[in-house]
Formats: structure tokens, C-alpha cells, sequence
């Protein structure tokens, strides 16, 4: 997942604070949607 994530931002922060950033991300749409997003982007599944 955190290879996802462009090189240049990747710098920015470690790859656990990027985790975390995304997870969070997933749980807020999943709430959102009343059910579980999953962990796809842009109509590709990333891996984890």
C-alpha cells in the first residue's frame, strides 16, 4: 500500500504514519457508505 503512494510524497512521512493515514481515510468513506469500502483506488486494488 505504501508503495502506492508517489515517491515524492512518500519522503514526507514514514511509511507507518502513511498506514495509518489511509486506514483512517478507508474507515471515514466506509462510514460514509454505511458498509466497508475496501481497499481499492481508483478502480485498482492495492496492495497490502
Amino acid at each position: 500500500m505504501v508503495r502506492a503512494v508517489p515517491a515524492h510524497l512518500r519522503r514526507k512521512l514514514e511509511p507507518q504514519a502513511i498506514f495509518a493515514q489511509v486506514l483512517e481515510h478507508k474507515w471515514l468513506l466506509s462510514e460514509r457508505a454505511g458498509r466497508d469500502v475496501g481497499m481499492v483506488a481508483r478502480g485498482a486494488v492495492v496492495p497490502v
